[in-house]
């Protein structure tokens, strides 16, 4: 006791507030499972503007091993409008299926974690779940608490106060603006003389695009240069085969979200020596002006020996 207080008076002397080292002694001090939950939650544009990745680290810090199974009920609160995407790649996967934000999400395994620190090898275990607000964002709070099964021989959770970590995070808006689609090229060399080129376009804005018109000029015509077809994950419908090359490649595709990329493959074989210059443009048809039209076009030289 004489040095609990010690560190409780240090501790406010030093302005960091009074901290609870003697409850985390007692605990280790009896033998037994402890379970311990961390909890974060970050924004995680790659879903979306306004969704939102949590991870659950759970381990066993005690001196037992834990009884499978390993049971972890998830509470989310968010605004209304707010969705589950899934538990992607988690050691304690979720049942619930994708769709509106559930009251609770059911984790878990058929698994005991072995004593020893946390995330050391087999002691440990994460949970990662996935949401998205709706567009106007909103405070969204997330809890987690995590148990294991008990038989007689084995002592229970020594520390229950460390089985569950709650977060808070606040999710800004989504602000609104007029599409700007920008496009990049890379060619590459292949077998047989094979070139293909490939073709990223983004609408960097938040507003969806209208129809979008592509159009590919070889600039330098190298003798017998062929188009052999287009492909990719743009949904576009691209000019036919030309053999040989005769006349600019032009493809058309779906409208682009807001924040999204959809890739152009283009494949040519050139079997005279020199420069392939390959210049690529993009437009598109909306009813909302683009705010940036400057990088709408991209250019590729390569050196055909």
């Amino acid at each position: 006791m004489k040095h609990t207080a010690l560190i409780a008076a240090a501790s406010v002397a030093l302005g960091l507030g009074v901290i609870a080292a003697a409850a985390p002694v007692a605990a280790q001090s009896r033998p037994g499972v402890d379970i311990q939950v961390q909890k974060s939650c970050n924004l995680y544009p790659a879903n979306g503007p306004t969704a939102i990745r949590c991870r659950i680290d759970v381990s066993n810090i005690g001196t037992v091993a834990s009884i499978a199974p390993l049971t972890i009920v998830d509470t989310p609160g968010g605004p209304a409008g707010t969705t589950y995407l899934g538990s992607p790649t988690s050691t304690f996967p979720c049942s619930n299926p994708p769709g509106p934000m559930p009251a609770t999400l059911n984790c878990g395994a058929n698994m005991s974690l072995m004593p020893g620190a946390p995330m050391a090898g087999s002691s440990s275990g994460s949970t990662f779940v996935d949401f998205r607000l709706p567009p106007t964002g909103g405070a969204f709070r997330n809890c987690a608490r995590a148990s294991s099964a008990q038989n007689p021989t084995t002592p229970g959770d020594v520390n229950p106060a460390n089985n569950q970590s709650c977060v808070s995070i606040t999710v800004p808006p989504v602000v609104t603006g007029p599409p700007d689609i920008s496009v990049t090229k890379a060619c590459t060399k292949g077998a047989n003389r094979s070139v293909t080129c490939t073709i990223t376009i983004t609408n960097n804005g938040t507003t969806a695009s209208g129809p979008l018109s592509l159009t590919d000029t070889l600039s330098n015509v190298l003798p017998v240069t062929r188009y052999t077809g287009a492909g990719g994950t743009a949904g576009a419908s691209c000019s036919a085969a030309q053999n040989p090359y005769a006349a600019p490649v032009t493809c058309t595709m779906p409208a682009i979200p807001g924040g999204q990329t959809r890739t152009v493959l283009l494949a040519f074989t050139v079997t005279g020596n020199g420069v392939f210059a390959n210049t690529v443009r993009v437009s598109q048809a909306g009813t909302v002006p683009e705010s940036n039209v400057t990088n709408n076009q991209a250019m590729v030289r390569v050196s055909m020996p």
